[in-house]
């Protein structure tokens, strides 16, 4: 069976992704639960969320290149993620990225975190949110947990800046650096979809 029989399709990825925001927006409302879009200033927010982007995909690369077992494990897992968006646009991509960044930061930040945050001590608050992040993301064990890490980075830069804008732009803007490097040039972390290219132009 060829391997893109089971690719998702971008009207899927993309129906998922609205579901996310709408199911954040209803628990925030729904909830009447506090939030802000920015702390002090949206330009020193959008670029904070920026900047930590590019050192948090630095940060994964510096793993790919000398993770040994890891970075082994981790090219199999974006592999398997990564033959769904193969052929994207960079429009597909930019779409795909911003709304994980608002949808996703929205409902475990703003929603999941913040809701703990009125019945558990903030420690909880920041730990559970994460770890069902990383559940959802779930591919092998070393995906949920390097998943579960950045839900706890989120929920921390989140706790302590109390800036959905710093958080939202981190997270689109990484997703979309990742998506970027294994969609368009996957050889930088050592992937190879030459098969499921080959499926595609046969």
């Amino acid at each position: 069976m060829p391997a893109n029989d089971n690719k998702l399709s971008f009207a899927y990825v993309l129906v998922s992704q609205f579901c996310i925001v709408f199911i954040g927006c209803l628990i925030v409302i729904a909830a009447e639960l506090p939030w802000r879009w920015w702390h002090s200033s949206p330009v020193v927010d959008l670029s904070l969320g920026i900047f930590a982007a590019v050192v948090t995909y630095a940060l994964m690369y510096f793993v790919y290149l000398y993770g040994g077992r890891v970075a082994e494990q981790l090219t199999i897992d974006v592999k398997k993620m990564g033959r769904h968006f193969i052929g994207y646009s960079w429009g597909k991509l930019v779409i795909i990225s911003i709304l994980a960044g608002v949808g996703e930061e929205l409902l475990f930040r703003v929603g999941l975190q913040a809701w703990f945050a009125t019945h558990v001590n903030i420690y909880l608050a920041i730990l559970i949110p994460a770890l069902i992040f990383g559940l959802l993301h779930f591919i092998s064990f070393v995906y949920f947990v390097v998943a579960t890490l950045m839900g706890i980075v989120f929920g921390v830069a989140y706790h302590f800046s109390d800036s959905l804008v710093l958080v939202m732009l981190w997270h689109g803007a990484y997703d979309l650096i990742a998506l970027a490097v294994l969609v368009k040039y996957p050889h930088i972390i050592g992937v190879s979809f030459e098969e499921e290219n080959a499926t595609l132009i046969s």
